[in-house]
């Protein structure tokens, strides 16, 4: 097949995507439909859900973190310090605290693997702090998204947490699926 056939397809994300995910670096590339055909559900489909789940209840229950982050998206005390809803990390529940430790250390091993020029393993680290999100913390969380009381803390703990983890995600895998990051 022509790339051009395969982005109209798969989309160039999922190309690319396979590219550094589908296969270690020391075995021969083996193209086939079918491959980048399942890659696409173990991350770019959860991915894509985790952010569909968020975008929806957040829309629903009103909940713009933007209104309390500078123009540089940086997630800083003193930045988020005017926002009445957003409590620091030490203040919120322990999945809450779970997660962003997890989203961390994934950035910490990303960064130590992309430096080493090894994007396949970089990818892999990707890989497990999406299913643990997903998995874990979103289907975990359901209940405190959809309590009844929009200005409950755990909700908007919840809702704070969620952001922050994908806003640090889009980052981390733009080079390896830039379409994807720049939607997200």
């Amino acid at each position: 097949r022509s790339p051009q056939e395969i982005f109209d397809r798969y989309g160039a994300d999922a190309l690319r995507w396979y590219f550094f995910a589908g296969q270690a670096p020391w075995n021969s590339i083996i193209y086939a439909d079918a491959a980048i055909k399942e890659s696409i559900p173990e991350f770019l489909l959860r991915t894509w859900n985790v952010y569909s789940f968020f975008s929806i209840y957040a829309e629903i229950d009103s909940f713009d973190p933007t209104t309390a982050v500078d123009a540089d998206d940086q997630l800083s005390p003193t930045s988020l310090a005017s926002s009445p809803t957003y409590r620091p990390v030490s203040e919120r529940s322990e999945i809450d605290r779970w997660i962003l430790s997890e989203l961390s250390q994934m950035i910490d091993e990303v960064v130590e693997k992309m430096d080493a020029f090894d994007n396949y393993n970089a990818c892999q680290a990707i890989t497990r702090f999406v299913d643990g999100l997903s998995n874990w913390y979103v289907r975990r969380s359901r209940d405190r998204f959809w309590a009844s009381d929009k200005q409950s803390p755990e909700k908007l703990d919840a809702y704070w947490t969620l952001y922050e983890c994908m806003l640090q995600l889009s980052k981390v895998i733009a080079p390896f699926v830039p379409f994807l990051s720049e939607t997200l």
